[in-house]
């Protein structure tokens, strides 16, 4: 089963993840990375199209460039429209967007988040909520 890291850091590995998240599941084998929005989207599109299938387990990182990261060290208010690189937060909404247009549930698989951000591990984890709070009411 196909596992997906969304890490912008060349250098960081599961197994790196796994030494400050403490969670086992980054011991595992299977695990491919993307470093950014379009590597992203390209696998998710790429998998489900050959294998009709989504990844078993996708972790998020949310700052994907280092603009991300000295907006956020400077300022507690950023303004992410204004990046040219998409977040964490943008591989999400288009995941759950991608699941609902094509008849599939995004909680399917095991969403983590590693995110050193507080505020970016919100919103992100957010979206997913927000899915499951739509899908319990009946609308998907």
């Amino acid at each position: 089963m196909t596992k997906l890291l969304l890490d912008d850091a060349k250098e960081r590995t599961p197994y790196n993840i796994y030494c400050y998240m403490k969670d086992p599941i980054y011991l595992e084998e299977g695990w491919q990375t993307v470093r950014s929005y379009d590597e992203f989207v390209k696998f998710i599109i790429e998998l489900y199209e050959k294998e009709k299938v989504l990844p078993s387990v996708i972790s998020f990182d949310h700052d994907l460039a280092d603009e991300h990261y000295r907006a956020f060290m400077l300022d507690n208010i950023v303004d992410y429209s204004k990046f040219k690189e998409k977040t964490g937060v943008s591989c999400a909404k288009w995941f759950v967007e991608f699941c609902i247009d094509n008849n599939l549930d995004p909680l399917s698989s095991i969403i983590k988040i590693h995110t050193m951000n507080p505020v970016g591990l919100d919103n992100i984890r957010s979206i997913f909520n927000t899915y499951q709070k739509m899908k319990d009411k009946g609308y998907f």
